[in-house]
């Protein structure tokens, strides 16, 4: 053999050992960079004939065989295993050496490999360049044209693109039609998940029903996808309906993840995500626990960076309604570290540290954060995000016993939930908070209504939130109406409604809550005692409102006892509602709060700004986690 009889390496190790030392020397020290490419392309060959292309793969690379067919279809061969096996990164140099040897001869199909394995590695704007790049192609098939097209949409949704990504689904969709109804609906369907987020069930129900017309009735994979996704969306606008159709398609993923993440196409739309998501929101929280667990499993053994960056926010956000708060961190970091790549995720990100920042009682990073979202969100239109945010800085001045303040947000947040067309209210849980604060600034009105909106959601939900804020807020109008013992009886029925899910901090609200009206109606014993349990059931981590220190029960409240009192007692907080207007502009002059404006005076140094923000998503060297704890630092969060 020509290597061995040279001296390059021993017969014992044999050609494809290019590792041994003599071999590794003659071509890294002892060769120039002529002799170095020429004895690649040499090794390249010798590899290739004795059927080692993965060694060989590696010698193409560095041989400068541009233009050679072999070298080509084996860097394209390599590439391709690479990435049906996860080795996302190794696919996308292999694949990237192929098209630089290849040139302009480079085939729609070797770049829309290349394309693919930049985007679900995360290099968004090299991957767009590429499907641009196809797409120029004058003579490019129609299916390879309709392919293109559907994957640059999921790039452009991808950095939060949403108009570019609208119109590349569009027109994928509108070519796809005339020949195949089924791969439109399937489009359809990718375009109505990854716009929900902005647009909610109100601009997805309506692809995914016209999805529906086009796909027909049968027990295929795309009819059984659209099923799922109209369930989905359905379920989000308070479908009951909705939830055993989503169910009915993950059951089987369940059981074989790998089928739903490994699909490209479905990128943010997975199955298994909405399953997730909405038997979290359903409170069984056991079947969501599973689907995401086994779903980023899949999606971390593939390499799925996006899928795996959505799939732990969404998990962060159910164990932070389960008290497993410290869990929901860890998950939240997993995602920040991915967002680097994918900055539709920033505002989503923010929203959750906001959230767990909130009820471990650092208000001043939960401002932090929630200022953050809207400074990602607005210029996007993110409304999902920005309804987030709107309701934890709400929760935030109503615990500061601000309760004009924390209303004048909750009618944004009624704003952007009924433009996207919400009708599940556990998607955001803002409407028990929305009516203490109504109540504490005389607006009993708004609370009557926002109240009614809950009774009509609840009538046709399986879920108990609603049902226990609906009986707070029954219990603090009947307060109002000085009929305690009818407020008493209201609370008895959310505490019983309690009993039956695990929801650890919505239950210490409601302790807090009763023990305020007790405290009110000259039952201080009773408060002190906290009626039913004083312990989350189950457990939980002992993070939130009942792990803080001093947060002894009911009487351990971390808000002023003056905005508790107010919950239910309007009286105490009579012309509080002519204060201060806060207001900002979101994208098109549409009205938003400013975060980043309120009570910004001397007694909060720490929120001051003292230079430019540093923005969720600023790329540098060093990682997310690490820059945004610098972040806040600078910011005076300790």
């Amino acid at each position: 053999m020509p290597f061995c009889a040279a001296g390059w390496c021993s017969r014992s190790e044999g050609a494809g050992s290019s590792s041994s030392t003599p071999f590794h020397q003659a071509l890294c020290e002892d060769a120039g960079p002529a002799v170095q490419t020429r004895l690649h392309a040499r090794a390249f060959r010798l590899l290739h004939a004795k059927g080692l292309d993965d060694e060989a793969a590696e010698h193409a690379v560095r041989g400068e065989l541009a233009g050679d067919p072999e070298a080509i279809h084996v860097l394209e061969a390599s590439g391709r295993t690479a990435l049906s096996t996860g080795a996302l990164g190794v696919a996308a140099e292999r694949l990237g050496a192929a098209v630089e040897l290849a040139g302009q001869r480079a085939t729609p199909d070797l770049l829309a490999a290349l394309g693919h394995a930049l985007l679900v590695h995360g290099r968004t704007a090299a991957s767009l360049a590429v499907w641009d790049r196809l797409l120029a192609q004058e003579d490019l098939s129609p299916t390879a044209r309709i392919q293109a097209l559907r994957i640059k949409g999921l790039a452009h949704a991808s950095t939060a693109d949403h108009e570019r990504a609208a119109l590349a689904y569009g027109e994928a969709a509108r070519l796809a039609e005339p020949d195949s109804s089924e791969l439109a609906a399937d489009i359809l369907v990718d375009q109505a998940l990854v716009s929900w987020l902005s647009g909610g069930p109100a601009r997805s129900l309506p692809l995914v029903s016209r999805a529906r017309e086009l796909a027909g009735d049968g027990t295929g994979r795309v009819q059984t996808r659209v099923a799922a996704a109209r369930g989905f969306t359905a379920w989000m606008s308070g479908d009951p309906d909705g939830l055993d159709a989503t169910t009915a398609a993950a059951g089987p993923l369940v059981i074989d993840p790998l089928s739903d993440v490994a699909d490209l196409c479905a990128g943010l739309p997975s199955t298994l995500a909405m399953y997730a998501t909405a038997t979290s929101l359903a409170e069984r929280f056991g079947d969501s626990e599973r689907a995401a667990r086994v779903a980023l499993a899949a999606a971390e053994q593939l390499g799925a960076a996006q899928t795996t960056a959505w799939f732990a926010i969404s998990h962060s956000y159910t164990l932070y309604r389960m008290d497993r708060l410290t869990e929901a961190r860890g998950f939240a970091r997993r995602a920040e570290e991915l967002s680097e790549f994918f900055p539709m995720i920033d505002p989503y990100l923010a929203c959750a540290h906001a959230s767990l920042d909130l009820h471990l009682g650092h208000e001043a990073a939960a401002t932090y954060w929630c200022e953050q979202t809207e400074q990602r969100a607005c210029p996007r239109d993110e409304w999902l995000a920005l309804l987030f945010a709107w309701d934890c800085q709400g929760h935030l001045l109503f615990r500061r016993g601000d309760p004009a303040g924390a209303s004048a947000f909750y009618e944004r947040v009624e704003a952007a939930s009924n433009r996207m067309g919400l009708g599940e209210p556990c998607l955001a849980p803002w409407a028990r908070h929305a009516i203490a604060a109504y109540l504490g600034c005389g607006r009993t009105g708004d609370a009557r209504r926002v109240l009614a909106w809950l009774e009509r959601c609840a009538a046709r939900l399986p879920c108990r939130w609603p049902r226990i804020a609906i009986a707070s807020g029954r219990a603090w109008l009947a307060e109002q109406d000085a009929d305690r013992s009818a407020a008493r009886a209201h609370f008895d029925v959310a505490l019983e409604l309690h009993e039956g899910v695990q929801l650890p901090l919505e239950r210490i609200e409601t302790l807090l809550d009763y023990g305020a009206l007790l405290r009110r109606s000259g039952e201080p014993r009773s408060g002190q005692r906290s009626p039913g349990r004083s312990s989350p059931p189950g457990g939980g981590s002992g993070g939130g409102l009942a792990g803080n220190p001093g947060c002894g029960g009911i009487e351990g409240v971390r808000r002023p006892p003056a905005a508790a009192d107010r919950r239910a007692h309007p009286a105490g907080g009579a012309g509080r509602c002519g204060g201060r207007k806060r207001q900002t502009q979101c994208r098109a002059g549409q009205p938003a709060l400013g975060l980043g404006q309120h009570h910004r005076d001397a007694s909060r140094p720490h929120l001051r700004q003292t230079g430019p923000p540093l923005a969720l998503g600023a790329r540098g060297e060093e990682g997310s986690w690490a820059r945004n704890q610098r972040a806040l630092r600078d910011h005076g969060v300790p």
